[in-house]
């Protein structure tokens, strides 16, 4: 029981870091769609092009 409400407490400390620090709605892997050239977001007209070099 207590192992069960540990692991309760835990998941819901988590989850609250998630939604400060990263917000809602935040994109999963399975959400994008990607391969070694670009990757895709959904709602965005325009992929990412992962082959153009780094300005910095």
């Amino acid at each position: 029981m207590v192992i069960v409400l540990f692991c309760w407490v835990f998941i819901s400390f988590i989850r609250a870091l998630e939604q400060r620090y990263l917000g809602e709605g935040v994109l999963d892997g399975v959400d994008l769609q990607y391969d070694p050239s670009q990757i895709r977001v959904p709602g965005y007209g325009q992929s990412v092009n992962l082959k153009m070099q780094n300005p910095y």
